[in-house]
């Protein structure tokens, strides 16, 4: 059968693949952190946060998939993917009034806390 294009702004099925790692996710919560690549950045100098932002941005609205996130509706997995217009939660903190020592401490405890 030919594809059709469908309106991205209602529910959608999840394809096969997302049926699985769905499933997986449903058995071990902890699998799931194996499709997730995490990283860390050393930024220097002064950060200009509105153009950070901008191009957080712009990143999310190209790229549907950052915007998708699956629930469960009458006992289906479903996709729903929020409109391009949304954005990206850029969280700040300011870390400059502690030492050394306690930054890293901090900078640690947020990673942690964000992954």
């Amino acid at each position: 059968p030919p594809l059709t294009p469908v309106d991205r702004n209602l529910p959608l099925p999840l394809s096969w693949a997302q049926q699985r790692l769905w499933f997986l996710d449903q058995l071990d919560r902890a699998a799931g952190a194996a499709y997730h690549i995490a990283a860390g950045l050393r930024l220097r100098g002064q950060l200009n946060r509105d153009a950070l932002q901008a191009t957080l941005d712009r990143i999310v609205a190209r790229h549907e998939i950052l915007r998708t996130h699956f629930v469960l509706h009458k006992g289906q997995a479903i996709q729903l993917i929020a409109p391009a217009a949304q954005g990206f939660a850029l969280a700040t903190h300011d870390l400059r009034s502690l030492g050394s020592t306690a930054q890293h401490e901090a900078v640690e405890r947020l990673a942690r806390e964000e992954s």
